[in-house]
């Protein structure tokens, strides 16, 4: 849920402005408005100090998680550190240059030979002069070159090098290119070489020790950040009567106004707190239970929602996990995916710990889609009706263990997983459907709320009369999940159910889908909405499919993996493992599956942000924008929203 906010709004004697923000900060529970336009003076230049220690900090975090250094002693000075580190990284950076240019220098003198290049310049001060000159072999077979002193360095199939030794000021023209060598033997390059990466690799050391002050580095970016917010809270105070009053506004949250009210009661000055109107830009706090919180990280990556909105994530992190764990499908993954996220979870930081408990629980799910899908490892776990004997770890219970897998009927091969896709897909649409019908009717009154309403009628309708005149199977066998009937149950309805609510929601439709037109103009709008709804809903529904298509295929691949790699050890149909070729089997078994899980983790991601991001926000109208409530506050200060 999003947590409710106040506006607060302070006149404020000139005088007290430094007192005043210290005690907003040490309350820490006030989002100050900022005032628009570009930093400026101390507030820019701890904007830049701030993106400084951030870049240390990452580059430390991750020298400090491949390293895990032991933690050094309190730092005094954390800017220092960061300092170090810049310094490191810049002489890093110039011993690389260095190296790339030694590499260039080696490679033009390797094909000359190690020579003395101060040898070939006393040469030429006593007058005798030492050209080196590369060209194609057919080039130096048609010179002319009559001169004894010319001298093959070396050759090869296409190129040849030669030097041409001269006396006196004549200067002969060579149909050839004449090549500028480096100023240092090929022995001193090399040379050089080790020596600048020693450099490199003591600079490396230094640069990795400074990773034990992380802690120093990363407390120094939470300092630094809080610095900011109070610079810029106090240029957010803008000066009236002739600078004599200052004016201030900010948010916090409901929960807090009785501790706000008494420090603004401390002052002497005129305020005021009132709940946001329409149209404000309010921060937004996400407070919600220990599951859904597990699940804000996903909400992020694509906004937060609008103040004004209702909080998706409690009402998709139950479907994001599901979707994910039926995309993966298989016990044995799911159990790898557990067992991975509470190793992390056990040794992760408090401020990562929840997203290693999120991917456990997705690990979990995925543990409990394979056995719904019958897989361990690309391998049926159940046997059943319509499995071959033999080919199952269990030889029966496909029918109560496995109710998502493929049933054999009367008129053919049923598959509930299809079934059940669709049915989620149709699940969350609905409730997508009915969160918007809430939050329209809380920000725009009843009639706001009913077009949503009518889209539910519709769609449900649909599905009610479809099933009753059995529409592609749907009241007979396309809607069969384990025990669940779905398809009957439908039919149960009387028969004029299906039509009137498709025909009752099309007339709400037509009649209240703008309620700011005139009633007159309403309809032929309604008639365009019709019209996107059909093509949405299609679309909508068939992308659930896919997560069939994706659990099946992995399924599949991993199946495939498996047959090819006991291809070397069967013997008479049955696995021999007592043979050397055991071990290619079980590096294939490995290599396999870890390319099979990588790839449908992918698509595990990927395609539940989709649904999430693309169907279920559409329906909901989501807009999203919120900003980030950052209460000034002081470093360590996290209360705020607590109740």
């Amino acid at each position: 849920m999003i947590v409710p906010m106040k506006k607060l709004s302070v006149l404020l004697f000139h005088g007290q402005r430094e007192q005043f923000l210290d005690a907003l900060r040490g309350l820490g529970v006030v989002h100050v408005t900022e005032r628009e336009g570009e930093l400026a003076g101390e507030a820019l230049a701890l904007a830049e100090k701030i993106r400084r220690a951030e870049r240390a900090a990452k580059a430390l975090a991750r020298i400090a998680a491949a390293r895990r250094p032991q933690p050094a002693a309190p730092c005094s000075d954390p800017w220092s550190i960061v300092e170090r580190y810049e310094s490191l990284e810049a002489q890093q950076e110039a011993v690389l240059q260095e190296l790339t240019a030694l590499g260039k220098e080696i490679a033009a003198l390797e094909p000359w030979g190690d020579f003395s290049p101060q040898a070939v310049e006393r040469l030429a001060r006593a007058g005798i002069r030492v050209r080196f000159f590369e060209t194609t072999v057919k080039k130096f077979e048609r010179l002319d070159i009559k001169d004894p002193a010319v001298e093959i360095v070396s050759r090869d199939k296409t190129h040849v090098r030669f030097v041409l030794v001269e006396r006196g000021e004549a200067r002969l023209q060579v149909d050839a290119e004449e090549v500028a060598l480096p100023r240092q033997s090929l022995g001193e390059a090399k040379k050089a070489v080790e020596e600048k990466k020693t450099r490199a690799a003591d600079i490396a050391r230094q640069r990795d020790a400074l990773a034990a002050h992380i802690d120093a580095v990363s407390g120094l970016v939470e300092k630094l950040s809080h610095d900011q917010l109070f610079e810029q809270a106090r240029l957010s105070m803008r000066e009236t009567a002739g600078g004599k009053v200052l004016a201030l506004s900010g948010w916090l949250p409901a929960n807090r106004e009785k501790q706000v009210r008494r420090l603004m009661d401390s002052f002497a000055a005129w305020y005021s707190i009132e709940a946001p109107s329409p149209g404000d830009d309010v921060p937004v706090v996400l407070r919600n239970d220990k599951f859904s919180r597990l699940f804000e990280t996903i909400t992020g990556i694509y906004s937060l929602p609008s103040y004004f909105e209702i909080d998706p994530t409690p009402f998709f992190a139950p479907f994001f996990m599901l979707f994910v764990g039926l995309c993966l499908g298989d016990l044995g993954y799911g159990l790898i995916v557990t067992a991975c996220g509470a190793v992390m979870a056990a040794r992760a930081k408090p401020g990562r710990r929840g997203l290693c408990i999120m991917v456990t629980m997705l690990g979990i799910s995925t543990a409990v889609a394979g056995v719904l899908l019958n897989s361990f490892f690309g391998t049926t776990i159940f046997g059943g009706p319509g499995i071959p004997p033999g080919t199952s770890l269990v030889p029966a219970g496909a029918e109560i263990f496995s109710p998502l897998g493929q049933v054999q009927t009367a008129r053919g091969p049923v598959f509930p997983m299809m079934a059940f896709a669709l049915v989620l897909g149709v699940v969350q649409v609905l409730l997508g459907m009915a969160l918007k019908a809430v939050n329209q009717f809380r920000n725009g009154g009843w009639q706001a709320g009913i077009m949503p309403v009518a889209t539910m009628l519709i769609l449900a309708g649909l599905i009610v009369w479809g099933a009753q005149v059995n529409f592609l199977d749907l009241g007979m066998n396309a809607l069969i999940i384990g025990p669940l009937r779905i398809g009957a149950f439908l039919t149960a309805f009387p028969a004029v159910t299906g039509p009137a609510m498709v025909w009752i929601g099309v007339a709400l439709l037509l009649l209240f889908n703008n309620p700011s037109l005139k009633i007159f103009w309403r309809p032929l709008m309604g008639l365009w909405e019709l019209y996107q709804l059909a093509g949405g809903l299609i679309s909508n529904l068939l992308s659930y499919l896919r997560l069939f298509a994706l659990g099946l295929s992995g399924g599949l691949l991993g199946a495939a993996f498996n047959q090819i790699a006991f291809m070397f050890i069967l013997k008479d149909g049955k696995p021999e493992w007592a043979t050397p070729m055991a071990m290619v089997t079980v590096l294939l078994l490995i290599i396999g599956h870890a390319i099979n899980i990588g790839l449908s983790a992918i698509g595990a991601f990927v395609h539940p942000l989709r649904l999430t991001f693309v169907e279920f926000y559409s329906n909901i109208g989501f807009k999203g924008g919120g900003r980030v409530y950052r209460p000034l506050s002081a470093p360590g200060n996290r209360t705020a929203v607590q109740s």
